[in-house]
């Protein structure tokens, strides 16, 4: 006599209701499940609120934001330069390097170790005179030369820094010790970087200072007249090649101020 044995009946999980029960089998006595891509596309998960997703973008947009600050201040040494001598300064991005670079120097512990606020000055102050001694022992002798050799005489000055750039801080990425890394700037639900805030309040406060600086200040409108027409500012008694010089250590007063704030959002190289 043969005796039958009932099989045991196996209760499907509710999610498996539209598969292959064999594929669901051979999963279930497995003791980790193991499913496919298209399956996991297929698993519900919790949707994030609109609130949240507009702090995400306001904080991409001030990140945006303070990266636009920087190339700006690099393109008003760029505007400067060339409304006052009518010259292109391809090595204004080198310029803002080597400022960076000097403030690095002054300032990390690995170097000078100087205090961070006096380190800022003192590369301010070096790249203002750097640029204006530039002008007055190399760009004074290329006046009535083709813009063309003004172009090529830059982009040398450009490759000379990069090349004593690393010959001094080397070339492996460094970051300079700013008194604002890893700080945070709360407003509301969104979280700032404070280098990112200190980058838009310095470019507000650089721009409005210098917009000042050429409506208001004697020197200013001096600037301004050289820029517009040389020729007739020379008849008026303004000292055009001064003035160029002095346009030349702005620009790189500006570049410095550019470089330092890139330089507080990360490794610079």
């Amino acid at each position: 006599m043969t005796s039958r044995v009932k099989a045991p009946t196996i209760v499907r999980p509710a999610g498996c209701q539209h598969q292959p029960w064999a594929k669901w089998q051979g999963r279930l006595a497995s003791p980790t499940p193991v499913f496919s891509v298209g399956e996991w596309a297929q698993v519900k998960t919790p949707r994030r609120g609109v609130w949240e997703e507009s702090l995400d973008l306001i904080q991409l947009l001030v990140s945006g934001l303070a990266n636009g600050c920087v190339y700006g201040l690099i393109a008003l040494g760029f505007v400067l330069i060339y409304k006052a001598t009518e010259a292109v300064n391809f090595a204004q991005g080198d310029f803002m390097m080597l400022g960076a670079f000097l403030c690095l120097g002054f300032t990390n512990d690995a170097y000078l170790g100087l205090n961070f606020w006096l380190a800022v000055s003192l590369a301010i102050i070096i790249m203002a005179i750097f640029g204006y001694l530039f002008d007055r022992t190399v760009l004074r002798y290329m006046f009535g030369q083709s813009q063309v050799s003004i172009v090529v005489l830059t982009i040398a000055l450009g490759f000379i820094l990069r090349f004593a750039a690393g010959a001094i801080w080397g070339h492996e990425p460094v970051s300079l010790e700013s008194p604002f890394v890893g700080r945070e700037a709360r407003l509301g639900g969104v979280v700032l970087g404070a280098e990112e805030v200190t980058i838009i309040v310095v470019t507000v406060v650089l721009t409005l200072g210098l917009f000042l600086f050429f409506s208001k200040t004697r020197l200013g409108v001096a600037m301004q007249a050289a820029s517009q027409n040389q020729l007739a500012a020379y008849y008026m008694g303004i000292p055009v090649k001064r003035i160029q010089s002095l346009v030349w250590g702005l620009s790189g007063a500006v570049a410095a101020v550019a470089g330092i704030l890139f330089a507080s959002k990360g490794a610079i190289e």
